[in-house]
């Protein structure tokens, strides 16, 4: 799985050298946009290993999708922040976190549900929130960061 709309985002071209680099065999690559669910359930139902390059928004919306199943979550930090690879120890530029994931040993995690919606590493309301749904109007017109500043003005 892998999110051009996320902040640090890599070409698909890119991707596959990395992973190639990294002697990870990549099956399938799903780009995170409108329909992906159903190419993703065939992996999912096979108990696979779901490799997400994208930020947190991108992590929360593929974990709801891989909560209660055999799929294995392998979280590559490819966003503008990263706060959940961050918490979980993952190291931040996709060739460490590609090495780091052929020694990492599979654990749990807790997840959150608030009204349906999944959520790993955090959940906001009220000010935050609000920013976010008024960059996301902003956001194609003028670029993340410009909006995410006229957002919060």
């Amino acid at each position: 799985m892998y999110n051009t709309g996320s902040g640090g985002h890599a070409s698909l071209k890119e991707l596959k050298r990395l992973f190639s680099e990294a002697s990870i065999e990549i099956t399938e690559h799903i780009k995170v946009e409108q329909g992906f669910e159903a190419t993703l359930k065939r992996h999912i139902t096979k108990g696979t290993t779901i490799a997400v390059v994208g930020g947190d928004g991108t992590m929360s919306n593929i974990s709801h999708l891989l909560k209660d199943t055999d799929a294995t979550l392998m979280p590559i930090p490819g966003g503008t922040l990263n706060h959940f690879t961050k918490d979980l120890g993952i190291p931040q530029s996709i060739p460490e976190a590609l090495q780091y994931f052929k020694a990492a040993k599979k654990t749990k995690i807790d997840i959150g549900q608030i009204d349906g919606k999944t959520f790993i590493n955090n959940s906001s309301i009220g000010f935050y929130s609000d920013s976010l749904f008024e960059r996301e109007e902003h956001e194609k017109k003028y670029g993340k960061w410009p909006a995410m500043i006229a957002s919060t003005v």
